[in-house]
């Protein structure tokens, strides 16, 4: 990452941002698609660009336990491996997103 002093909850802002939802979405207690596609898409995207951050710190972002985080990159990275619709969309939309964010 070229900029240091990025962290990942300015980066979780920028992603919930780039698909049209609020950063204190990663927290709604719900099972609704769209918050759950939001803390899966966080999750890979933190991972990727964060690879050193640990699970329990991921979990606290999302108010959740590690083993969330787990099975929900578990589950993202299955929609990935299939193209599945429209989260494929929005991942890209909020990895594109980053990258731009990256850069500036």
């Amino acid at each position: 990452m070229n900029n240091s002093t990025k962290t990942p909850s300015e980066m979780l802002k920028v992603i919930a941002e780039a698909i049209a939802m609020q950063p204190d979405d990663y927290k709604v207690k719900s099972r609704c698609v769209v918050y759950t596609d939001l803390r899966i898409i966080g999750a890979l995207l933190l991972r990727e660009f964060y690879p050193a951050i640990r699970l329990t710190e991921m979990g606290h972002l999302f108010g959740v336990d590690h083993t969330s985080v787990i099975h929900n990159m578990r589950v993202g990275n299955g929609y990935i491996h299939v193209g599945q619709q429209p989260f494929l969309s929005k991942y890209l939309t909020a990895k594109n997103a980053i990258e731009c964010w990256i850069t500036k």
